[in-house]
This record gives structure tokens, sequence and C-alpha cells, in this order.
């Protein structure tokens, strides 16, 4: 009895034991804000932030509300009527005593704590208990609960932290900066200072621009050292997102601060040239818009501007809840660039200009404002390898204008025009406008420019070559000879892989040879060379150049974002070239080597960031072949971005494919209950709005990934066939007839069968009377599985029935024909 009791005592025990260990597994660890910003490691690439030591942690902090929960808009409305996601900028109720330093978070919940964030106002104090996330380099907490402790302006206990609400002034250059070439990165090392804070950036200059009245708005600001990008996560600054979660017919909604246009009207931003005060969130995203940044992986700071000075409290149009008294405008425009007029050139741009020609330019200039008072009004121009000089422009009324000296032969005049304006706070406003113009020799042919100019290149360099004569022919050495005639004739851009002279000549017809122009090309070995991807993969995200020099088949090419999928014997790849780097066409089975670039990644797939033009396939043609694995043998660190086949694979979903959808995949492997994800993300697939297939394929799918989950992708219904049993040798091990697919169809559909062995194959089409109307096949055939496409163009809608028949296999199917 007594070893009964024990027994039963030390089970109660070990099941207390085991519940407190369950307990303590789900507290959470208390942690400061700072400590979720704060990296152990020197920061020199975006790719390293998702490593940070408390990634995927479950921790709870204290925090104030610095962000009107309901401007929130970044997201979709789902089909049940709510955001899909709620965005929310907190502060360490300690920044305050400890600093304010890396004590900003950005809250990102798609839907746990939806309902509670969205009560939320400004001030308010909460405790959060969630996961520290990315979404991609992008710090994110992911909340699982938000309890309500107060607000700052009504609670003693928390008197003093209204002033997190207010922003830090700080300069541009404290987040971004210059990295030459007219491209710019982010500034490493202040990214824990200030992510996710709350700043204001004073006299920025508006220099990139564009208007939506339906769409997204952005624009591009500088402090004359390096710039600023807008993001519009917030309702208020975006012009598609009308109505937010709110239904006019109904009158149910969520009460979302979204645009009313007809009377907030669309936002637009800042023209060209304004001076703005700019306030924000400080956040990690590789939009590049304006094509000002290094790379992704180094890309500027961007603000999150949240307020624009209202908040309507009540969906609808009453006005009577549309509030502008005390809140906040994150945009405050200074001061407008004086208007300037079209420049005119006399010669007119695109006319020859000759020595003895007078050239001149003219403008109307007229302030923004009758308040606002002229500065001056000046052109700077460049005459070849001189010195820039500045003089002031004649004026007649608003029309300014200048004659510019003579010049030599061959000689290229760069000028700007800028009209300087004061505003009656004293704020300097410019207006700028540019141009260009060349000098030809009436007896001799302009020698050839080079594009990019000589100097120093890393690794390699794409070198083109012009004449400004009209229909002049150029030919050049590399060899260190003088260039005629006789010399290689220039038909395409030369791509240096190392140090290089070009000595080119031009010759026009009626004119006498150009001056020999000569370039030297200094071709830095500065990339990592690697002879496999699986090696690539495995890089930097930092900006360093790796150099391809193995050979890969080409999988697949899109236009979107000109997108080319890779693969060597040792892995995959993608190439995300949204600038359209390489111009050359690829297509699938074409060979592709000398790839230089650097690395990036989304969702954390990698990607390829071509630096060149890797020119002309090493081979055309070639068979693709994809890898055959099992579902469960589908590993994301092996097959990342590769093309893989999987046989006797189930979809467990009904209905039609619709893009960007994930869909459920089963095959033999897999332990009960257990699926891997088949997702559309190709817009272009044929397959889109066809049935999702109800039979077992043999599925072929290049394996993309969401934050390092395989997700399969098929290319095209090709990629998706009947189910065959294969022999090891890879031939079918019976004859087989499918069902065609799509089915019903319109007007094309695929009709798939395998032979076992060789035989006299007939595949023939009937109508529902029994008349043949095509015979598709009629021929010996060895061992394997065919396709073939049925064109239905010329007959009617109905019911038709196909008859395969190989040696003595004889198989009868039906197919629906629905114009």
């Amino acid at each position: 009895m007594m070893k009964k009791l024990h027994r039963i005592y030390a089970v109660m025990m070990l099941l207390l034991f085991m519940g407190s260990v369950l307990v303590q597994a789900q507290d959470p660890t208390i942690v400061s804000v700072r400590d979720l910003n704060t990296y152990d490691i020197e920061l020199t690439s975006q790719a390293d932030l998702p490593n940070h030591p408390l990634a995927g942690s479950l921790v709870q902090f204290d925090a104030v509300v610095v962000s009107y929960p309901k401007n929130s808009g970044l997201a979709n409305i789902t089909s049940a009527g709510v955001p899909g996601r709620i965005h929310v900028f907190v502060a360490d109720v300690n920044a305050v005593d400890e600093g304010l330093d890396g004590m900003f978070m950005h809250i990102v919940d798609p839907g746990t704590t939806r309902q509670a964030l969205e009560s939320l106002t400004l001030g308010d104090v909460i405790r959060v208990q969630g996961n520290h996330t990315f979404f991609n380099n992008t710090v994110q907490f992911t909340p699982a609960d938000v309890e309500f402790l107060g607000n700052v302006f009504f609670d003693p206990e928390y008197e003093g932290l209204e002033v997190l609400l207010e922003p830090t002034e700080i300069s541009l250059s404290e987040l971004n900066m210059a990295a030459g070439g007219g491209l710019h990165q982010w500034n490493s090392a202040n990214y824990s200072k200030y992510i996710n804070r709350y700043v204001r950036i004073k006299g920025l200059e508006v220099i990139a621009r564009i208007d939506a009245d339906a769409g997204r708005p952005w624009f591009v600001a500088s402090d004359g050292t390096t710039i600023l990008t807008t993001n519009d996560t917030s309702l208020r600054f975006r012009n598609d997102r009308n109505n937010y979660a709110y239904n006019p017919e109904t009158g149910d909604g969520l009460d979302y601060n979204w645009r009313r246009p007809e009377i907030d009207g669309p936002y637009v931003p800042p023209p060209a040239g304004a001076v703005i005060d700019y306030s924000g969130f400080v956040v990690v995203n590789p939009f590049n818009p304006a094509g000002f940044e290094l790379t992704a992986a180094q890309s500027t700071l961007k603000l999150m501007y949240w307020d624009d000075g209202i908040i309507w409290t009540q969906d609808g149009t009453d006005e009577q809840f549309r509030i502008t008294e005390g809140v906040r405008n994150d945009l405050v425009i200074l001061g407008f660039a004086p208007v300037l007029g079209d420049l005119v050139q006399v010669p007119a741009a695109g006319e020859e200009v000759f020595p003895d020609d007078e050239v001149s330019i003219s403008v109307t200039v007229d302030l923004p404002e009758d308040d606002y008072t002229f500065e001056s009004v000046t052109v700077t121009y460049t005459a070849g390898d001189a010195d820039p000089v500045t003089e002031d422009m004649d004026v007649a009324g608003n029309l300014y204008s200048f004659t510019f000296p003579a010049f030599a032969a061959f000689t290229m005049v760069d000028y700007q025009v800028v009209a300087e304006a004061k505003t009656p706070e004293n704020v300097s406003v410019f207006g700028r406008a540019s141009g260009s113009f060349y000098v030809l020799s009436e007896t001799q042919t302009a020698p050839p420019l080079f594009s990019p100019a000589p100097g120093s290149y890393d690794d390699q360099v794409t070198v083109s070559l012009s004449s400004m004569t009209t229909g002049a022919n150029i030919f050049y050495t590399t060899d260190g000879t003088a260039p005629d005639d006789e010399s290689t004739a220039y038909t395409a851009p030369l791509v240096l892989n190392e140090t290089t002279v070009i000595n080119a000549i031009a010759f026009a017809p009626g004119l006498e040879a150009s001056p020999v122009a000569t370039g030297t090309f200094e071709v830095i070995s500065a990339a990592i060379e690697l002879d496999n991807l699986a090696a690539i993969k495995a890089g930097l995200q930092d900006g360093t150049n790796y150099l391809y020099t193995g050979q890969a088949i080409v999988t697949y090419a899109r236009g979107t974002r000109n997108q080319k999928y890779l693969m060597d014997s040792s892995g995959g790849i993608l190439i995300d070239d949204n600038p359209g780097v390489i111009v050359t066409p690829y297509a699938i089975g074409d060979v592709m080597s000398g790839l230089l670039g650097n690395l990036g990644a989304f969702n954390q797939q990698v990607q390829f960031n071509p630096g060149i033009d890797p020119g002309t396939p090493v081979l055309t043609g070639q068979e693709v072949t994809p890898v055959t694995i099992t579902l469960e043998e589908l590993d994301y660190d092996v097959h990342e971005s590769m093309l893989v086949r999987i046989e006797n694979v189930t979809f467990q979903n009904t209905g039609n494919f619709a893009t960007n959808t994930n869909y459920s995949l089963r095959d033999e492997s897999l332990a009960d209950g257990v699926t891997v994800t088949f997702r559309s993300p190709f817009g272009e697939a044929d397959y889109i709005g066809q049935p999702i297939p109800t039979e077992p394929v043999n599925l072929v799918a290049l394996v993309n990934g969401f934050n390092r989950t395989p997700q399969l992708a098929s290319r095209s219904l090709a990629d998706m066939s009947p189910f065959t049993s294969l022999r090891p040798d890879g031939t079918p091990d019976e004859f087989r007839l499918a069902q065609n697919y799509p089915n019903p169809f319109n007007p094309t559909t695929n009709i798939h069968y395998s032979l076992a062995e060789a035989a006299d194959v007939t595949l023939t089409v009937y109508d529902i009377l029994g008349r043949r109307v095509a015979t598709l096949v009629s021929e010996s055939q060895m061992s394997g599985q065919y396709t073939v496409n049925f064109d239905a163009t010329r007959l009617a809608s109905g019911t038709y029935i196909y008859r395969l028949e190989a040696g003595s296999f004889t198989s009868v199917k039906k197919m629906m024909l629905i114009k």
C-alpha cells in the first residue's frame, strides 16, 4: 500500500513539475526595447539584421503608443472586411530616464491583437508580449497579447512620458550617406540608435517625385549630400485606400483614418525644388523608385511619415468627425521653388552647332508667391574638361537670357540655370533647368565618345562608343596600335574584364577622319570568383561582388523584374534584375556564365543582383533536367531556387488556380497530416484560372521560399503531367491514357499518355456522334511519356471523345469544350 502511495505521489510530483516547466516555457523574458535593437556585432549589411540574438524569442516590455493606430494602411482589406495587418509604433516607457537611443519599436499584428491595437490612441501605455521577428530585413514585433495600462496625459504614474510623442530633430547624415557614383546607402553605425524612432529633419529639398491621384505617390528629398525616400504605410499619404474597411452601403466599418478625396483631396507630394521639414518613423525598406540606392542590402533608411494634420474619428464624410486642431503634421512645406518656363536653346537642342555659331538660351522665371523675393538667376556651364563658369543671366521683365562664348570644335557644353528666391521667412528656394550642346566641325568627323567615361572600375565594365556626327562609323583597337578603317568595326558595347586601352576613330562620308580618341579603363579585380552557384548563394549580402565562372542553365525566365532562375550541379539561384541590367535575351535551356553582381534576399530567399549583362549565352536550346525528389526529401537549404520533380503528388484543394495563392500538396513520403505548400506567384502562368488537378500528377516546380520554408511553384501547365509509374530506367511501366487537362477547356487542352513499350500509336478525337474530327498521332513511338496539345478553335462547344490505340492497348476518355 505504501509503495502504491509513493508511486501516486511520485506521479503527482512529476505532473506538477512538468506543468511548472510548461508554464515556465511560456513565460516571456522581460526586456527593454533597446535589447531588441542592439547587436553584439558590427553591422555591415542589412542582411545581418534578422540574425539578432533575440529573434524569435518570446519577450515582454511596457511602451507608449507614439503613432495613431488607425492611420495604418499598408495591408489590403481581407475577405472578412478587416485589414490584413495593423502597424503601430511604440517607445519604451524607460526611454525618458534611460535615453531615447534604440528605444522605439514597430509592432505589426496580422490579427491576434488587432482589435486591441485599434482601440488605442496616442499616449496610451501598454504591456506587450510577443515575438521579436523580421520581415526580410525589417524588424517587426509580432504581439501575442496587448494589455492597456494607462495614458501619459491622464495617469499620474506616467506623467512626463508625453515627451516621447515629440520627434527628435536630427540631420539627414545621421541616417544615410553618399556611396559615390551618385548612389547612396544607410549609415549602419546609427541603425540601432534610430531604428523606428520618430524624428524630424529640417530644410530638405525635394529632388524627385511621382504623383498618383489613385495610387501611391512618393518623393525623394536631399540635404545636398545624401537622400531620403518616403515610405507610405500611413493611409494619409496614399490615394489607393478609399473606404478602408468601410462599406458605405451598410455603414459597417472600423473608423480608420482614410482620405476622403472629396473633402481632403488626393495626397499630392511636394513639387521638385520645394523645401520641407519632414518627420516620421525610421525604417528599413529597399524601396528604390528613383534608382539612387547602392544595393538592396545597403539601402538607405526610409522615413515613414504618418500624420498630415487630419484625423477622422468615424467612417463616412460627416465633417463634425474631422479633427485638425492639435493633430501632428509630418510634412511641412517651407517654400516652393521659382517657376521656370520652357528652356529655349538656339540653335534648338538636337540641331547641329559649329564653332562660328552663336548659342543662346532663354527661360521665363516667375515667383511661386507674390511675397517671395528674387535673389538671382544664373547659368553655370562646363565646357569639356574646363572648370565650371557661373554667369548672371540678362533680364527683361520675367525673361532671362544668356549667350555663350564661342567654343572650339568637338567641345561638349553642359549647363544649368539656377533661379534662387526667398520666402517671407527668409528660406532660400531654388528652381533649376538643364541642357547641353556639342560643337561639331564642318570639315572633320567628331571623335568617338566613351560611355561610361574612362577610369577605374571594379571587376568588369561595359563600354559603349558613339560619335556626335550623324552616320559615322567607328573602328577601334585594344592592342595599343593606331586605329584606321581596317581596324575592328564597332557594332556592340565592349565588355572589359581586364585593364584595357581603347583607341577609336570615326569616319563619315564627305568629312575627314576624326581625331583618335583614347580611353584607359582600369579594371580592378575585386569580385570573388566562384564556379558553382551553391558557393555564391552562401556568400555575404553586404555588397560584396561575386563573379560566377561556371556554367548554369536557365530553368525559367520571366518578364516580371527581369527574373531568371539558374541551376548547375551544385544548386540553384534566382536572378532579380528589376533595373533591367541584363538586356541580352535568355530563354529556358540557355546556358549563362560570367555573371557578375552581389547578393540580396526577399523573404529570406537569396537573390542575385546583376551588375552587368553577361552577354550572349554560352549555349542555347539545352535540355533542362529537374532533380527528382520526394516531398519528404524537399530541403530548402539544398533545393532553394532549383527545379525539382516530384512524382505522384496530389493537391489537397479544389477549384481553380488563382495568382499568389497557397495550396497544399501531399505524396506517399509524407507522414499523416503533413503537407507542403504549392504557391502560384507567376501571374503569367497558363494554369492561372484553370482547374486544380483532381488526380495525382508528376509535378515539376521551382523551389521558392518564405522565411526559409519551401514553396513549390510550377512554370506552366506542362509542369503538371498526370502521374505515371516509372521503371528505374525512367520509362513507364504501364500503358496509360490520362484525363486531358484542363477540362473543360477553351480552346486548347493537353492530352498525356504513356507507353510501356514501343508501339504503333494512334490518338484520335471524335464528336459525340462518333465522327472523327482530328487525328493527333499516327506513328510508331518508343516507350516513354507523351503530351499532345489539342486545338479545338474550329469546333463547336460540346462533349468530345478521344481514343488511344497502342499495340493491343486501347483506352477512351471524354472531354468538354466550352466556348
